[in-house]
């Protein structure tokens, strides 16, 4: 006889001889294919009834896990068979939802550390927790000293004590002029400038620093304290002196030389001695700057007041005076621009020329010749005239000659030999005389010539 896996059953009868686990003295393992006891069947074996054989259902003793099932998270009991069981903790806080009363409040699991009197059950153990210590009637979430019955939201605060009795945040300091002195050493605490640092105003029967006496001074000794005399060191300044104009309040009465007889002074602001009719102030003196009268037509120049002469044609009014004429001063209706003689009035654009006298009345720039009379023997043209740039000069006579240009006045401004033209831009408008000299007999001819401005 033959027993290859020596499991006591020969091979006569050992349906497989080379596995010791499979004779016929062996327990059938149900649902896995084999033939264990060698009884020619597998036994297949779905105890519970659910549906699943044993060697696939975990339990089979309980129809309520196999392959099938729903898995019920946190209860330790793998219902599906997949080797896991679910395990869920919604808010992280590692107490899963079948122990943790609220899930969703990482606060609140059975690790956490009950607050009291919250109505919050924080460690889940059925209960809220209330505590009132000190049997004041208040719980120790709203009372802030459960350990002191006098402390809590009802109590009265005491004042000055750095305790808060009643619960609110503060300790009750009054200090109600707020000058940072407490009422319990603030003789008056309605008033900021009554406290134990404050100085003390004399002549006021006041104890301002609340050392228990008022200070009275007449530092001048004219009879009145400091409280009433706005100066106690000039015994001239007092309530019952007479106001004198010196930009002092001499009577204590809070102004300054009122009652006195006043005059509006103009300031000068030029110091030529004529104020500006738009910058008045009254006094009883008159003030540095000022003076009494307000005849400036331009008190930013010096050189502009009523004691000034008028300068013609310069465009201002010098003198302050708008009747003094500063052009046209011959009154022709020609301004000087336009007028070769702005003293005569009967020479001018309009005037009639008068022949043969040596008058440019009509200011063209020469006078009307006759045939009987002609004056200019070198055959002397210049034009334009009126001229506003350049001035050109024509000779008929064969003759060496010099030029010269003389303002009105007489001044020289320009000289030259045998010129044709001269540039006059620059030139300050108005009566020019243009003289053309015979180098060789010295024999003369002028000629007016009016400048223009453009």
């Amino acid at each position: 006889m033959i027993d290859v896996d020596g499991d006591g059953y020969n091979s006569d009868e050992d349906c497989d001889d080379s596995d010791a686990s499979i004779n016929p003295g062996a327990e059938e393992i149900p649902n896995n294919g084999i033939d264990e006891d060698c009884n020619g069947v597998d036994s297949i074996v779905d105890a519970d009834g659910d549906g699943y054989n044993s060697n696939e259902d975990c339990d089979d003793t309980d129809a309520s896990i196999n392959p099938g099932v729903e898995e019920i998270p946190n209860n330790a009991i793998d219902e599906d068979c997949d080797g896991e069981v679910l395990v869920i903790d919604v808010d992280g806080d590692g107490y899963n939802s079948d122990e943790d009363c609220d899930d969703t409040d990482a606060t609140i699991n059975p690790g956490a550390e009950e607050i009291a009197n919250n109505a919050v059950d924080e460690d889940c153990d059925g209960n809220a927790l209330v505590i009132d210590a000190d049997g004041d009637g208040y719980n120790s979430d709203e009372d802030c000293d459960d350990s002191d019955a006098s402390i809590n939201p009802g109590a009265e605060e005491i004042a000055n004590n750095t305790i808060d009795e009643d619960c609110d945040g503060n300790a009750l300091v009054i200090d109600a002029d707020g000058d940072g002195y407490n009422s319990d050493e603030d003789c008056d605490d309605s008033d900021a400038s009554i406290n134990p640092g404050a100085e003390e105003i004399a002549n006021n029967a006041i104890d301002e620093d609340c050392d228990g006496n008022v200070l009275v001074i007449d530092a001048d000794g004219d009879g009145y304290n400091s409280d009433e005399d706005c100066d106690d060191l000039n015994d001239a300044i007092n309530p019952n002196a007479e106001e004198t104009c010196n930009g002092v309040d001499d009577n204590c009465d809070g102004s300054i030389d009122e009652g006195l007889a006043v005059t509006t002074y103009y300031i000068d602001s030029d110091g030529d001695g004529f104020g500006n009719a738009d910058n008045g102030i009254e006094d009883c003196s008159q003030p540095i700057g000022y003076v009494d009268n307000n005849t400036d037509c331009d008190d930013t120049n010096a050189a502009i007041n009523p004691a000034v002469l008028e300068t013609p044609y310069n465009g201002l009014d010098d003198d302050c005076n708008p009747m003094t004429l500063d052009d046209d001063l011959d009154g022709d209706g020609f301004i000087l621009v336009m007028d070769c003689d702005d003293m005569n009035a009967s020479i001018n654009p309009d005037a009639e020329e008068i022949a043969n006298n040596g008058i440019d009345e009509d200011c063209d720039g020469e006078d009307l010749l006759s045939a009987v009379s002609d004056l200019n023997v070198f055959g002397l043209h210049l034009f334009p005239n009126p001229a506003t740039h350049t001035v050109y000069i024509s000779v008929e006579a064969e003759i060496d000659y010099t030029v010269r240009l003389f303002e009105s006045n007489g001044k020289l401004v320009m000289s030259g030999n045998n010129i044709e033209k001269f540039d006059i831009e620059g030139f300050v408008p108005g009566l020019y005389f243009v003289q053309i000299e015979d180098s060789l007999t010295k024999q003369s001819h002028f000629r007016k010539l009016v400048f223009k401005a453009l």
